[in-house]
């Protein structure tokens, strides 16, 4: 009986802690190339995964803010999110790039980051930033090392999984 139960209950968990798909709120899915680890903190909640030479990450605001109610305000504060994201230790130090674009349905920034003018830990990333239905997102995908064609192929694979549902403004 008892293996019998523990077999049933390895079966109902064992997909939670294997997962490597994401859905959460207005982000309908994001697949992940490993199992990913999640922590919350305060209104935001972090979802990460590594491997030896790339980082996944994706950033959910729970919190909705109904100042977006249109493009022009929705442009202004992606911008400030952004700015407030690259003055950060981590990333302040990396040229960047930025382009209005649409990915998963809804529209964004995707900024590239790159050659940083220190030793950083993540050497090149992709960040995708958006607002849907008032909720902050950041997606991100990044190498350890010199980007290759191998590994971008990866990231852009993490990146075409994206969907959301909702509206931007």
């Amino acid at each position: 009986m008892k293996v019998i139960t523990t077999l049933i209950l390895s079966c109902i968990f064992f997909p939670l802690f294997g997962q490597n798909k994401v859905q959460y709120l207005n982000l309908e899915q994001l697949d992940f190339p490993s199992k990913v680890d999640t922590t919350k903190v305060k209104d935001v909640i972090y979802f990460q995964a590594r491997d030896s030479n790339l980082i996944f990450l994706c950033i959910a605001n729970n919190k909705t803010d109904d100042s977006v109610y249109n493009q022009k305000n929705f442009y202004h504060d992606l911008q400030i999110i952004i700015e407030g994201f690259f003055s950060s230790e981590n990333w302040k130090y990396h040229n960047r790039e930025q382009v209005d674009t649409s990915i998963g349905g809804v529209e964004g920034r995707l900024v590239h980051g790159f050659q940083p003018s220190k030793p950083m830990t993540v050497k090149e990333f992709f960040n995708f930033f958006t607002i849907v239905n008032g909720r902050f997102y950041m997606i991100m995908g990044g190498s350890f090392k010199d980007l290759t064609s191998e590994l971008k192929e990866k990231i852009d694979s993490y990146f075409n999984t994206l969907k959301f549902s909702g509206k931007n403004y």
